[in-house]
């Protein structure tokens, strides 16, 4: 084999590697992504904001799932969601798995929103299969907008209500 054939064969085995490593960390998770569906788990209560006399709805969002429960027994969906990268503001796409109210299973819900401080704001359209608002603000006859604050778990209320005891004592007088 002469110098000119071996360069042949060591060029595409070197560059071989360095291209399916390129397109590894193309696929990767970005950091941003991650960090909002982090920022999204959990169980959460609210209101429809304008309906607030009528009732809590709660939602809990577990990797890419969520379980609604909305003012009435017929807003119970669950479904499967993704979050499109680099919109403004924040975008979540859900597509309905299972729902109480017939023929909803496969629709898709497209919304808007924002986390901090405990809280999570959505907004969408009522209606299925339709962009999301464009601002929180739309006031756009059909836009719900629903403000959700994250419940603890009954586990952490109770480490943070027993967290400022040091030591406890058992009295046991079946010695």
């Amino acid at each position: 084999m002469n110098l000119k054939e071996s360069l042949g064969f060591t060029v595409p085995a070197l560059l071989m590697p360095c291209l399916l490593l390129g397109l590894q960390s193309g696929c990767t998770t970005h950091p941003p992504a991650a960090a909002k569906l982090q920022s999204l788990q959990g169980s959460w209560e609210g209101v429809l904001v304008g309906a607030e006399k009528e009732g809590t709805i709660t939602m809990t969002i577990t990797g890419h799932s969520l379980h609604f429960h909305g003012l009435n027994t017929n807003e119970v969906y669950d479904a499967t969601f993704t979050l499109p990268a680099e919109t403004t503001p924040h975008q979540l796409r859900a597509t309905i798995t299972s729902a109480v109210h017939p023929n909803m299973g496969g629709v898709v819900v497209r919304a808007i929103f924002k986390t901090g401080d405990g809280n999570l704001t959505l907004a969408l359209y009522q209606g299925p299969d339709q962009e999301p608002p464009k601002s929180f603000g739309d006031d756009t006859t059909g836009v719900a907008r629903y403000e959700l604050w994250r419940v603890q778990s009954q586990k952490k209320n109770v480490e943070a209500s027993t967290s400022g005891i040091q030591k406890v004592y058992w009295l046991d007088t079946n010695y």
